[in-house]
């Protein structure tokens, strides 16, 4: 199998910054994982780093919501709603007893730097 191209960027603005990537590895014999980048950095907050924590899930949060927009864009029999609810239950049962194990293999710390990531 040929690999998909790379997904198109979203339109620039003047302040964009990339605060992730994610790939989906292997195949179906040799098992499949995720691969993670992240600009672990970008909503550090040094005198709140609770906020850091908060301002993640709140991005995870927006990217379910993307998600089930293009599940229910993509099937006429499933809307938007129940898209959501299923990302959801998924998510929280993953957060409590994850199916694959988790290797951060490359962390990028450097908010400054848009090309760092």
């Amino acid at each position: 199998m040929t690999a998909p191209e790379a997904l198109p960027l979203p339109p620039m603005l003047a302040h964009n910054i990339e605060i992730a990537r994610v790939w989906l590895c292997g195949d179906e014999d040799q098992g499949r994982s995720l691969r993670v980048t992240l600009r672990s950095s970008i909503f550090s907050d040094s005198e709140r780093p609770e906020h850091g924590a908060v301002t993640w899930g709140m991005a995870l949060a927006d990217i379910a919501r993307h998600v089930a927009t293009a599940i229910a864009n993509q099937h006429d029999d499933v809307d938007y709603g129940l898209a959501l609810a299923n990302v959801a239950k998924v998510f929280d049962a993953e957060i409590g007893n994850p199916t694959s194990d988790l290797r951060t293999t490359e962390r990028v710390d450097d908010s400054s730097d848009p090309e760092a990531l």
